[in-house]
């Protein structure tokens, strides 16, 4: 390779990491000078890119981050550089590991040597999972799938060592949704500023912070301790109409700016770069050599600047870099495509998740895949799932898929439950009858449906399909910050509790706690009210806001709104108020849109 040019490596699909365990699947690549190198997979309606850092940057203790994301595991992968190393995962998540399941709190041990790789996964948060080792490794994590703008949309993000954190942030804003994640590895307290709100907090090992930012102005980050700063974008589009997929990105501290950048230009793409500089120094900022109009903003508060710079589209190295100070410099690419949705498919009676194999009988005949640009199930003739065994072609046999044991058995549950993997095996467990919403537009439903919202409306959260003792509505505001829930009884009996905590009653303020004749009962503390009823409802409004709604199991089966059926299964939660499945997530939305 000359000075200037850059080789792209497409690698085999068998290369992808399946089930859990260890592997020897790991691409290693030496070079007679310094090199930049990026990693991207994509697939149908997504992509997503992570910097490789070199070995210099790998370290022995690392945080995990992974954003919320429902449907499809969580993703952890520890890579060896040494041989014989000793990696201890303390989990935040219950994983399966060569046929014994951890929980969360405990700690998984596992030797590594070059080339291997430790892969687990997980269908809960995983975020705060610490990873220590003797020797230095490398840590990727993300998730494969979870439905963003209505698609199936993955991202994945090589993580920094403690050893490379910072006490010193700029974080640019994007116009979108976005999360900045402020993680801990030991005792720090914290200052973050987000225009003219300036916020102190404390953070201990393992604890981590999130801060919504919209589209202005960047948030200001400063710590006693080093932390690490992330970056989580939900996706959208720009003002010149290009869109651009969910993202992780790491944020480099301002003590590791650098006064030089590579930029590589990819094909169709709209590609763009933020930059951070001093005020002082934006003057002398260039690109291929060039000054140009750059529209600087000042970062209040600060002695930096900041601007987004669009280059022009197609394939090609550029140089990004100032003569002598150093400087902060972030890209990303858009694309301009028709809007489109990912549809859920009705196969049989049965909601089916889009890209997600499945048996269309007990006893494992036919596979079939829910496509999810067009609706529609497309089935085949199959003894076991493609690289399982199955013995001597018995219908009735154990499967080893995904490095595990499976029995093929009836599909279902009894009504309250829900299949969940342990251990190998399929198992029915009772769910949790809660639902919550938050200010930032996530929500999960009775049934574990976990996802974002992202219009600002009034929504209605949850109410009884067959019986008048309630209705719960939420307003949301995800620009704003704000979700405040309102709950109607019988005899227009109206409770509103506001961001403030004040508690209206048929229009009127009240003091806590009240209580009615018809079972109503409202109480309160410093920072949370609660609102019960004799019918088996309980919300709960916490001051950050939080809305999370409880409900005995007589509304089993029995409910409909945001918060779904809460019959124990989450993939038929996109239910309408006709009753049938919605096509798409954001015709969900729609329909329970007040």
């Amino acid at each position: 390779m000359q000075g200037g040019e850059s080789v792209t490596v497409e690698l085999p699909s068998d290369t992808e990491l399946r089930g859990t365990g260890k592997f020897s699947k790991t691409v290693i690549i030496h070079s007679s000078k310094f090199i930049t190198i990026g990693s991207s997979k994509q697939k149908k309606n997504s992509v997503d890119t992570s910097l490789v850092y070199s070995m210099t940057k790998s370290g022995q203790e690392y945080y995990v981050f992974i954003p919320l994301a429902w449907g499809y595991p969580k993703e952890v992968a520890v890579f060896g550089l040494q041989d014989s190393t000793s990696v201890t995962v303390e989990l935040k998540c219950a994983v399966t590991f060569e046929g014994k399941t951890y929980e969360p709190n405990e700690k998984l041990t596992a030797r590594i040597s070059t080339s291997e790789v430790l892969y687990l996964n997980s269908n809960q948060d995983c975020t705060g999972t610490r990873v220590v080792s003797d020797k230095p490794v490398g840590v990727i994590a993300g998730y494969d799938c979870a439905l963003k703008n209505s698609k199936c949309q993955h991202a994945f993000e090589q993580l920094l060592p403690v050893e490379q954190w910072g006490t010193s942030f700029i974080v640019p804003p994007v116009e979108s949704q976005v999360s900045v994640y402020i993680l801990a590895s030991s005792p720090t307290h914290v200052t973050y500023q987000l225009g003219s709100k300036s916020e102190d907090i404390n953070l201990s090992a393992g604890q981590w912070k999130e801060i919504s930012m919209d589209s202005s102005p960047p948030i200001v980050i400063f710590s006693t301790q080093p932390v690490q700063v992330l970056y989580y974008c939900n996706g959208g589009k720009f003002s010149d109409g290009s869109s651009f997929d969910p993202f992780i990105m790491d944020i480099e501290p301002t003590e590791e700016f650098y006064s030089s950048y590579t930029l590589e230009g990819k094909e169709d793409i709209s590609n763009k770069a933020f930059i951070v500089a001093k005020t002082k120094d934006i003057k002398e900022v260039q690109f291929d050599d060039k000054r140009p109009s750059f529209k600087w903003q000042q970062v209040p508060g600060t002695e930096y600047s900041w601007t987004q710079y669009t280059y022009k589209k197609g394939s090609g190295h550029h140089i990004l870099m100032h003569p002598s100070a150093p400087i902060g410099v972030y890209s990303m690419g858009s694309i301009v495509h028709p809007s489109f949705s990912v549809l859920t498919c009705s196969h049989n009676g049965q909601y089916r998740t889009p890209g997600k194999l499945f048996w269309d009988d007990s006893a494992c005949t036919k596979l079939c895949e829910c496509d999810g640009s067009t609706g529609l199930v497309t089935c085949k003739e199959s003894s076991c799932q493609a690289a399982d065994v199955c013995p001597d072609n018995d219908p009735n046999c154990d499967c080893v898929y995904q490095g595990k044991l499976m029995k093929c058995e009836i599909p279902g549950c009894p009504e309250g439950g829900s299949c969940v993997e342990k251990g190998g095996a399929w198992l029915c467990s009772t769910p949790e009858p809660s639902c919550y919403l938050l200010p930032s537009g996530a929500f999960k439903s009775f049934d574990g449906l976990e996802d974002w919202v992202w219009t600002e409306a009034t929504y209605s959260l949850a109410v009884p399909a067959t019986q008048d003792a309630f209705r719960i509505t939420a307003h949301l505001d995800p620009y704003s910050d704000t979700v405040e829930p309102t709950v109607i009884f019988p005899s227009d009996l109206k409770v509103e509790v506001k961001k403030d905590l004040t508690t209206v009653v048929n229009g009127k303020a009240v003091s806590l706690p009240f209580r009615t004749d018809n079972g109503l009962e409202i109480v309160g503390s410093e920072n949370t009210v609660v609102v019960q009823h004799t019918s088996g409802l309980n919300l709960r409004y916490c001051c950050h806001g939080k809305v999370t709604v409880t409900l005995t199991a007589a509304f089993r089966g029995k409910m409909t709104g945001l918060c779904g059926n809460f019959n124990g299964r989450a993939d038929d939660d996109l239910q309408l108020r006709d009753g049938s499945v919605a096509d798409s997530i954001e015709d969900f939305y729609e329909d329970w849109t007040i």
